[in-house]
């Protein structure tokens, strides 16, 4: 019987790392301002009902004899293009040794049954949260039926480096997947979940925000159109700030993955970078991850023009993913840096839109194309073309901001 290699559960694994007391971050103090009163305001980019019943899923269901036998739980399962034979799935589970279950709170751990086939929901706003594990129970879903549910995790893992936390990955029971009869409409924000302007470091407090369906049609499960798609874009100089907020080391779980900021993949003549945010984990089948060398995106001037693509280009390639440019090892989360070798600022000045074409590369979030839950039949048609505005940074011309003034998506 083959193996499928579960991905997610290193990612779960590095989130035990992480101190669980959201009351402790309740209480911390400091000045901080509403999000009304905040302008422009910080809003909700994407909410995603990414995955259903497949997050702290029993290890032994993912023993599979071939890939067209699902998991039980309707995870994505492929066959890993490096590997015949040998199959990869989306599915995750929390470790199951004594310590690291002891270092989950007390709701998550392996003794009861109703943590376990857990769904996973990611909301992206536009600010960075201050942690990267604001309080699990201040996320709450309403579903269709009316329904509310609290979710029973929240997580920044993978998107946790310092210089990201845009998204926060939420894990609870929030619908009924395929069945395609319960779905999320409505998340809000209903406790004191603290934001912090990615230019100013201003505080600010989330809560009562909310994000709707009839905003974020990807939260409806069965969605056919829901795929993975262009959120926000910030160029800015690799600076010592920047940089200071890459990881350069890896965890234990996490092996082969960082460093993976642009000058560790492209070396130290790239000047700019182009930080891009899409609206959930992007892959080639929900669990393939792209390479440093693949178009995934294109650079347009303000006129409309494409930067040329390639090592010797001003747009070198792609990093934000894994150490290598050559292994399919990366650190899984929703952010792509698009690294831009351009000493004179001539260019980088010009850029105005970032395009994703999805034509000879499609994109899908980790549930996939849902082929191996649904009798071999497409459920989900990938990703579709398109751009989005790019935000200069502030630092792009030296200016310097001060609490209250804001640039966002």
């Amino acid at each position: 019987m083959q193996g499928a290699r579960q991905l997610g559960t290193l990612l779960l694994g590095a989130a035990l790392l992480l101190d669980f007391n959201s009351a402790a971050l309740a209480g911390q103090t400091g000045n901080t301002k509403s999000w009304k009163d905040v302008e422009p305001q910080p809003k909700f980019l994407a909410a995603v009902y990414g995955m259903a019943d497949c997050v702290n899923v029993p290890p032994a269901e993912t023993v599979l004899p071939d890939k067209k036998n699902s998991l039980q739980t309707k995870c994505n399962v492929v066959e890993d293009p490096d590997t015949p034979g040998s199959y990869i799935t989306s599915a995750a589970s929390f470790p199951n040794n004594p310590i690291a279950q002891q270092q989950l709170p007390a709701w998550l751990r392996q003794d009861r049954t109703e943590n376990f086939y857990l769904d996973a929901l990611p909301v992206s706003l536009s600010l960075p949260f201050e942690s990267d594990h604001p309080g699990h129970e201040f996320f709450v879903i309403t579903t269709n039926k009316g329904r509310n549910a609290t979710s029973l995790l929240s997580n920044a893992v993978p998107a946790n480096e310092p210089n990201e936390l845009n998204s926060i990955a939420l894990a609870g029971h929030f619908g009924d997947g395929v069945t395609g009869s319960e779905w999320p409409v409505k998340v809000t924000i209903v406790g004191d979940v603290f934001l912090k302007d990615y230019f100013t470091g201003e505080r600010i407090n989330a809560n009562g925000m909310t994000a709707r369906v009839e905003d974020f049609p990807d939260m409806r499960y069965m969605n056919a159109n829901a795929a993975p798609h262009l959120v926000q874009a910030i160029i800015e100089p690799l600076d010592s700030g920047v940089m200071a907020g890459e990881s350069s080391t890896n965890m234990p779980l996490r092996p082969g993955v960082y460093p993976n900021h642009c000058r560790a993949i492209w070396g130290n003549d790239v000047t700019h970078r182009i930080r891009v945010m899409l609206s959930g984990g992007a892959t080639l089948n929900g669990v393939t991850q792209v390479l440093a060398t693949d178009e995934v995106f294109k650079v347009l001037k303000k006129s409309g023009e494409a930067l040329t693509f390639g090592a010797n280009e001003v747009f070198m390639g792609l990093a934000d993913l894994g150490n290598s440019k050559t292994k399919r090892i990366a650190d899984t989360d929703n952010y792509f840096d698009l690294c831009l070798k351009d000493p004179t600022k001539a260019i980088v000045s010009d850029v105005g839109k970032v395009q994703m074409p999805c034509n000879a590369i499609k994109l899908y979030y980790p549930r996939g194309t849902g082929v191996s839950v649904n009798d071999g039949k497409v459920i989900w048609n990938g990703c579709q073309d398109g751009s989005i505005d790019v935000i200069h940074s502030p630092k792009m011309n030296g200016s310097t901001f001060t609490a209250g003034s804001s640039t966002q998506a």
